[in-house]
């Protein structure tokens, strides 16, 4: 895992992702292409790259150091580390032509061997 950080981008050799910097005065800058609309310090762009990276690797999924490195990362954005695995998915399926921007409709499922239906909905995410 290694971020490469420059004056005005910062990419990683795991993930997608990218975090870039704006034209303008002041040390808020730096945006997150999985995190768009807030407008971050370098420092803080780095923080949401390293949680990218950390959310990014498989291995790491029951590591307890590493989700508790994820989320001081994801603290330091202001967010939840769930809120960013949402919001790292969405962008997931985005790059993969699959969007999220209509929800799926509510389906019946079943099982042949209990007589019992369930009436499913999409997850709800605030935030």
């Amino acid at each position: 895992m290694a971020i490469t950080t420059t004056d005005w981008f910062m990419i990683s050799d795991l993930t997608p992702e990218s975090a870039y910097r704006e034209r303008g005065p002041g040390e808020r800058v730096w945006r997150l292409s999985w995190l768009p609309g807030r407008l971050l310090t370098c420092e803080e762009a780095l923080a949401g790259m390293e949680l990218d990276e950390k959310l990014s690797d498989p291995g790491l999924v029951h590591d307890r150091v590493a989700m508790a490195e994820a989320a001081v990362r994801a603290d330091r954005l202001g967010i939840l580390v769930e809120q960013a695995i949402v919001w790292l998915y969405k962008r997931m399926l985005e790059r993969d032509g699959r969007g999220v921007a209509s929800p799926q409709p509510r389906t019946a499922l079943g099982c042949e061997h209990h007589s019992r239906r369930l009436i499913c909905d999409e997850p709800h995410v605030y935030g």
